[in-house]
């Protein structure tokens, strides 16, 4: 017998939904721990291919460096990263609410999740998501309703779709209240605790 929650849940008042503030330049958020098992080397290459293209978007990335797991990605490449214009890099932020509310698309390209928080409450914020077609990742996606999935460990998919948003800044607003959607549905803390006490009550009623 199995029960699939989708998550931990997420405070659906608290993570309200914000309509991005579209003007000329999509600002494509990631956050994560730093390490290639995250994606963030691919992250770092696409957005480098478009920034060497004069493509109108910017780019912030916000995590911390974990040393002590071997994934982690090197301090210069991401210092070498900050040199080129419109990228910004933030170290681990307590706040991450204001900066999915500052963002057009959340971007989460990791080569395998549990069920990523950092999509749950961008998804209730209202944000359009690029993530993988791996498990936990895809989860948290219907491809081409509110965001786009890629492949894993490839920059130039992941490059691709966020052409599509740079090129069609449309698909911003429809896709994000399309997660938002998916957001109240799945998402809901209440819910999710709901959910674990009648798994509760139905062990223990069964004892």
């Amino acid at each position: 017998k199995i029960v699939i929650i989708k998550g931990s849940g997420v405070d659906l008042n608290n993570f309200n939904y914000h309509k991005p503030k579209l003007d000329h330049q999509v600002n494509f958020l990631m956050a994560s721990r730093l390490l290639y098992d995250k994606g963030v080397l691919e992250f770092i290459k696409a957005s480098s291919k478009l920034i060497e293209g004069d493509t109108n978007a910017k780019f912030t990335l916000v995590g911390n460096f974990d040393y002590q797991n071997p994934s982690c990605i090197k301090k210069e490449v991401i210092e070498n990263w900050q040199k080129k214009n419109n990228t910004y890099f933030y170290n681990f932020q307590k706040d991450i609410k204001k900066f999915l509310i500052n963002s057009h698309v959340v971007v989460l390209p990791s080569y395998r999740e549990g069920f990523p928080k950092i999509l749950i409450e961008a998804s209730a914020i209202g944000r359009a998501i690029i993530t993988t077609n791996v498990p936990g990742c895809r989860e948290c996606v219907v491809n081409n309703k509110n965001g786009f999935l890629v492949k894993v460990m490839n920059f130039e998919d992941l490059l691709k779709s966020m052409n599509k948003f740079i090129n069609n800044q449309s698909l911003i607003n429809k896709m994000g209240l399309e997660s938002r959607k998916i957001a109240e549905k799945d998402y809901s803390i209440n819910e999710v605790v709901k959910k674990h006490i009648n798994i509760y009550n139905n062990l223990l009623k069964n004892d």
